[in-house]
This record gives structure tokens, C-alpha cells and sequence, in this order.
């Protein structure tokens, strides 16, 4: 990979760096969660980041997934934010 300065490379640097720090602090967060909100956790993050489609398709994967069914995933989703603070 080549940089066109010294100033290029030191960006690229740092958004390597800050995104280290992303990771480790959802790591963080997701090691404090419940076994289920875990997995909920680790299976929405997978589909959403490595699933390309619509939200609704992301949904059912999801529900496949962890073997729950429409209204468990709402609870979810609905509690999910108090869950991650």
C-alpha cells in the first residue's frame, strides 16, 4: 500500500487504531450481557455486518438464527438498547 505523504499514513494509522477501540469496547459491553442478550447480541451484529439485503430479510436470518419467533425478536430489539448502557 503506498501513502502519498507522511500525514496520509498517520491517518491511516489512526483509523485502524480507533477502530481497535470500537471493537473492544463492544467486547467490553457484550461480556456484561445475559448468555441470551449475548447471543442475540453477537448473531444481530454477524447478520448485520456480514448479511448484505433488506432490514426485513436481516430480521428473519436473525429469527432463524436463534430459533425464537416474530415477538421474541421485537422484545429484543425493544430491550436491546436499555441492555447495551
Amino acid at each position: 500500500m503506498r501513502y502519498g505523504s507522511v500525514e496520509a499514513m498517520v491517518a491511516w494509522l489512526d483509523r485502524e487504531e480507533i477502530a481497535a477501540a470500537k471493537e473492544r469496547r463492544m467486547r467490553k459491553i457484550v461480556r456484561r450481557l445475559s448468555p441470551k442478550d449475548r447471543r442475540f447480541a453477537l448473531v444481530l451484529k454477524h447478520v448485520l455486518v456480514d448479511v448484505p439485503g433488506p432490514q426485513n430479510l436481516h430480521g428473519e436470518k436473525i429469527m432463524k438464527a436463534l430459533q425464537i419467533g416474530a415477538r421474541m425478536y421485537r422484545n429484543y430489539l425493544r430491550s436491546f438498547p436499555k441492555n447495551m448502557v
